[in-house]
């Protein structure tokens, strides 16, 4: 049964993709070139040297009634896509009428619905600290399906921003391939991981991973208990921003990751045998490393440091670093330096600049004099503007200085007219207490005489001799 995948190859050099050791084809309906029938289509993925797996199946019925496919597809992403449980399972019956139940299936499941969650469950600790209740309701997707079938989960955690409540952000880390490896492996033993490995952009903040990166979700799924690995490729200008940004023209893959890809396919077909035989292995964890060991004596390792070279039983991992052996003996390993940096599209081949000849041209004393009379004057001109700003520059000093100064005085005015409004104020309360106070009754002494003559004397009558 073909190993490798790669998911949707809609467009493209399909030639090229079975060069880089891809062994099947996915295809869903709606997503070939509209220039050629589903059929057609199907026929030269064939031609190409890949399997096909298709989706609808009835879909690549030939005029003669034949089906070509060697695997069933299912509905991908039936969760996001709102199909039931119980929906799933009536197509699964439906396509093995088509198929006489003499082909294997296979189903695609959004793996973020398993264990990466978004950017608006990061202040619910029960989202945060247990996938138990998110993965009990997808159980019955898992549960009585046909022997044989295989799930893949595809995953983008390189690829789409892991956002704090402060709005910071990291990347998802390996763990949620691993949570959700283990969730299916309770159900089926056929576990397969589609890994991103386009530019697509699904958040403003979005990158493509690196070769180390790449590395990383390939062998640690394989390590964690995945049979089947998968390349989502993308397409170029489908999604903005820059989903077209691409080292393959066809795909929205960079040209850097192609070598990873081309050697990660390799390492899968030459120690297949192995890779496949799951019996009686054991799977370790050592933080940072990962490993499973075979009773072969083999043993595959993956520095799961994304940050640090590590040491193991006296070998220096580089981050990210994975290695087969068997006993002592190195069979295979592959790592890149600086794998923690983020990945940056190559620049496209720059256009040689030429060198510029020097001139030989001279120019004419009068065109010279003339320049250098324009130069001085202009230099004049600035030589005078200049000398205006200091002038206006020390008024404007000198006027600040005024301004202080009256500010001041107006402020010991204000307060000497203060105090004189209060005296003011004073005298009048004075006054008016004095003005409210009775005047006492005056009373004359009744033994005065009285003076008629305006106090000339005696008031007594005149005589005359």
């Amino acid at each position: 049964m073909p190993k490798i995948a790669v998911w949707v190859p809609s467009v493209g050099n399909l030639k090229d993709l079975a060069s880089w050791g891809i062994e099947a084809a996915w295809c869903n309906e709606g997503a070939t070139p509209s220039s050629m029938s589903m059929f057609d289509y199907y026929q030269k993925v064939l031609a190409a040297g890949m399997h096909v797996w298709s989706f609808p199946y009835q879909a690549c019925r030939n005029p003669g009634g034949m089906f070509s496919p060697d695997i069933v597809a299912l509905q991908d992403e039936p969760v996001m896509h709102s199909m039931a449980p119980d929906a799933y399972h009536q197509q699964i019956a439906t396509f093995q009428g088509f198929t006489g139940n003499k082909l294997p299936f296979v189903g695609n499941f959004e793996g973020d619905k398993f264990s990466m969650y978004k950017p608006a469950d990061t202040a619910k600790p029960e989202i945060l600290s247990t996938w138990k209740n998110v993965n009990a309701k997808h159980a019955p997707y898992f549960q009585n399906q046909p022997p044989g079938m295989i799930n893949f989960l595809d995953f983008f955690i390189f690829n789409r921003p892991r956002y704090n409540a402060d709005q910071t952000f990291d990347w998802y880390p390996l763990d949620n391939i691993f949570a959700s490896i283990d969730f299916i492996l309770q159900y089926q033993p056929e576990v397969g991981v589609i890994c991103e490995a386009s530019n697509q952009c699904i958040d403003v903040n979005s990158r493509a991973p690196n070769r180390a990166e790449l590395r990383a979700e390939v062998i640690g799924s394989l390590i964690w208990g995945a049979k089947h690995i998968g390349y989502f490729i993308g397409r170029p200008g489908n999604k903005k921003p820059n989903w077209a940004i691409s080292g393959t023209v066809e795909f929205a893959v960079p040209s850097d990751l192609v070598p990873e890809i081309k050697l990660l396919n390799k390492f899968m077909k030459d120690y297949e045998e192995i890779l496949d035989n799951r019996i009686n292995t054991v799977r370790e964890v050592n933080l940072p490393f990962i490993s499973r060991l075979w009773p072969s004596g083999h043993e595959l390792i993956l520095n799961r440091s994304k940050k640090s070279a590590t040491t193991a039983a006296g070998v220096l991992y580089q981050p990210y670093e994975a290695r087969l052996y068997k006993g002592n003996e190195l069979l295979w390993s592959a790592a890149e330096a600086s794998p923690s940096l983020p990945y940056t599209p190559p620049n496209p081949t720059p256009v040689p600049t030429p060198t510029p000849t020097p001139s030989t041209d001279t120019v004419p004393k009068a065109d010279y004099d003339k320049l250098k009379i324009d130069y001085n004057a202009a230099t004049s001109q600035v030589t005078s503007l200049t000398d205006t700003v200091t002038r206006l520059t020390d008024a404007l000093n000198k006027s600040n200085t005024a301004v202080a100064q009256l500010k001041e005085t107006l402020e010991a005015s204000e307060s000497s007219l203060s105090e004189v409004l209060s005296a003011i104020n004073t005298l009048l309360r004075h006054s008016q207490n004095a003005l409210a106070t009775p005047a006492e009754p005056v009373s004359l002494p009744t033994n005065v005489p009285r003076d008629d003559n305006n106090g000339a004397g005696d008031n007594s009558p005149k005589t005359t001799g």
